[in-house]
């Protein structure tokens, strides 16, 4: 927590941007969680005739409109990134890019699971641990990404490294170990069978993306920060309160899959999602700023040199 602090306050006259950052974040939250507590999830066991299948689909619904939402942030992310190498704005950036990217694909092939659409090697009976298992198993691998793309940055002296090879090979490599681990998982009795009794976790599973996103949102961001301090960087370190948010819930709230704590969860990494893209996004604006108020101050000094 020192840590935190004391880069918040080392940094704090550098602009508003950071607060923009944290503040959105943290609003965004908390508005998840208010309007699950205030709304929650529509009561399947009350709804009759025609409107049991309707109420039946909301969460596939929510799923896919937070899987979808998540791939196209995380796509525009990545071509955002290489833009700003492009136009020599900030070489470390696809670094992030790539590893977001990577960290979205194993995502979205839980969503896949999560809504059914590769369901062939699961039990009907087993299928709620084994959802639970493959989306701690994603989240935790989504995690680690982000992290060696920040443990690659951390191992330059230069922040400005254009070599993309390194990150590369670990998130792929990474993206198949969490598959691997995953179906093996998914596929055995120790994950099939896991039946907890009053008083154990009903998501055990969980507890290691929590502790991915907790050591990184501690320490592992806040070190890139403070040598690259960039809004992108910033918000990749904001980005782990949600994400850790998110693994509470299911660790601690959830005792069924897709239930009010499973969809808040899900969102909450939504809301994770494009807090790194709108910090990508400031971190635009602002270079695109300092841009154009050198070019303004380049032609008054021309002016004044015909004038003179």
């Amino acid at each position: 927590m020192n840590t935190i602090s004391n880069t918040f306050a080392h940094h704090r006259g550098t602009g508003r941007a950071w607060r923009s950052i944290v503040a959105g974040c943290i609003l965004l939250t908390a508005l998840v969680e208010l309007a699950f507590l205030l709304f929650g999830m529509p009561d399947v066991g009350r709804a009759t005739g025609p409107m049991f299948l309707y109420h039946r689909l909301a969460g596939s619904y929510i799923l896919t409109v937070v899987s979808t939402g998540i791939l196209f942030m995380a796509c525009f992310t990545a071509m955002s990134t290489f833009e700003q190498v492009r136009q020599k704005l900030h070489t470390a950036a696809p670094v992030f890019g790539v590893a977001v990217c990577w960290g979205a694909a194993i995502d979205v092939c839980y969503f896949f699971l999560a809504d059914s659409l590769i369901d062939n090697m699961v039990d009907s009976g087993a299928k709620a641990n084994v959802i639970a298992f493959v989306w701690a198993i994603c989240r935790a691998t989504s995690g680690l990404i982000l992290v060696a793309g920040a443990a690659v940055l951390l191992l330059h002296d230069d922040t400005r490294i254009k070599d993309l090879s390194l990150i590369n090979i670990i998130g792929p490599a990474l993206f198949l170990v969490g598959i691997v681990v995953a179906y093996f998982g998914a596929t055995t009795s120790l994950v099939m069978d896991y039946a907890p009794t009053t008083g154990q976790l009903q998501r055990p599973w969980d507890l290691l993306p929590l502790a991915v996103y907790t050591v990184g949102g501690a320490w592992v961001f806040p070190a890139v920060y403070r040598r690259g301090r960039t809004q992108f960087v910033l918000a990749l370190w904001v980005a782990t309160l949600p994400a850790i948010f998110a693994h509470a819930h299911m660790a601690f709230g959830s005792t069924a899959i897709f239930d009010r704590n499973f969809y808040l969860a899900h969102v909450l990494i939504f809301v994770a999602y494009m807090t790194r893209l709108g910090g990508l996004l400031l971190d635009h604006s602002r270079a695109y700023t300092e841009i154009r108020q050198m070019n303004n101050d380049l032609r008054d000094r021309l002016k004044h040199q015909r004038a003179g």
